[in-house]
């Protein structure tokens, strides 16, 4: 959740918040780290502590009632009344910081700690240049800490928006051998038919503009699939191998089979023409809802079901797991974002995709009239 996002608390701030709250106030009232300390600084305990619970949404509001609460505790003659639990308040703040504003205003937000922290020091009467190191030392571990974690989220940005590009331009180039074939047998029907005419017959001239308006398109689908593409170093004229469809289906499932996954392929209904294209995406989608299973879902079993119904057809993928199968793996979720892709471009929907409780699921239905 980045700054200023609505939503709802995630449950381990509001545990974290509480039990340095109750942590804190404790060892204020008892003494146990740094002797009891007075019911007026024993009630500060809370301003340094509970701004955990907001820290994500209100980074820097959170750091200022933080650094409030420590300077008035200072001030009042403590040394530091909430014992551990409020200088780890202060790293946990500190972190969100680093993480989730903007770099200007996290590096002010920097200063300000700076700065508070070395006045709590001095008014602690601890004005040693070894209380200062280590104060500022935390300050800036806590502080960079959360600029990593902010790079390494870019990051994962940066890598799931060119993984999405790239999926883009496969999609593209899958689609641009599907429709050239077709429009080259256009091409192709068109010359024949021709050549067996009269060079002026009405039906010649008429396939002769079929055919230079087909030859035309062919170009300027290549041409298309050039901006396109996602790697310059990708060649345009590289030999394509034949699309897959729904023939190829078993194939693709006794495949994981081989692999150790027990996966099994059900139709229901009477299937119904569709166009190359469809069938290839069919194709895709179940053959990345099996990669998905094997690699989230513990890799044991995947049932395929494809359903045929007048005006749609169905595609589920799932994975029946027991306690204790399902795992997760890292990964930036290309293959789901291709499903999503490929199952909207034929103006499809997709129901489910991703872990479930009891395992890996994807079912998608996409119309089957539009694409015949």
């Amino acid at each position: 959740m980045r700054a200023g996002e609505t939503g709802r608390i995630p449950r381990i701030d509001a545990v974290a918040a509480g039990l340095l709250t109750v942590v804190g106030v404790i060892d204020a009232a008892a003494g146990l780290t740094v002797g009891s300390q007075p019911w007026y600084v024993v009630v500060t305990v809370p301003l340094a502590t509970l701004p955990v619970l907001v820290r994500r949404r209100w980074p820097a509001p959170a750091l200022l009632s933080v650094l409030v609460a420590m300077l008035v505790q200072a001030a009042l003659g403590s040394d530091i009344s909430g014992g551990f639990a409020e200088p780890l308040a202060l790293v946990l703040v500190l972190y969100s910081v680093g993480s989730l504003l903007p770099v200007r205003t996290s590096i002010v937000m920097l200063a300000c700690a700076m700065v508070a922290m070395s006045a709590v020091v001095a008014l602690e009467g601890e004005a040693r240049v070894g209380n200062y190191v280590y104060v500022v030392t935390v300050v800036l571990a806590a502080w960079f800490a959360g600029q990593g974690g902010r790079l390494a989220q870019e990051r994962t940005r940066l890598l799931a928006e060119r993984g999405a590009a790239r999926e883009r331009s496969r999609i593209a180039r899958e689609l641009h051998d599907v429709v050239s074939h077709n429009v080259s047998a256009i091409v192709i029907q068109a010359a024949a038919e021709r050549r067996d005419l009269p060079i002026d017959a009405p039906t010649a001239v008429v396939l002769r503009d079929i055919e230079e308006h087909g030859r035309q398109t062919l170009v300027e689908l290549r041409r298309l699939l050039g901006l396109l593409r996602v790697d310059p170093e990708e060649q345009l004229d590289a030999p394509v191998e034949p699309q897959p469809g729904l023939d190829d289906l078993p194939g693709l499932v006794e495949s994981m089979r081989s692999s150790g996954v027990r996966a099994t392929l059900a139709t229901h209904g009477d299937p119904v023409p569709v166009s190359r294209g469809l069938e290839l995406a069919i194709y895709r989608v179940v053959q990345e809802s099996l990669t998905n299973v094997r690699k989230h879902a513990g890799a044991k079993a995947a049932e395929v079901s494809v359903r045929w119904n007048p005006q749609t057809v169905e595609v589920e993928v799932a994975n029946p797991s027991g306690p204790g199968d399902h795992r997760t793996l890292p990964g930036a979720g290309y293959g789901l974002q291709a499903i999503g892709e490929r199952v909207r471009a034929y103006g499809g929907e997709v129901m489910v995709a991703g872990p479930t409780p009891d395992g890996f699921r994807v079912h998608v239905a996409i119309p089957v009239g539009a694409s015949r």
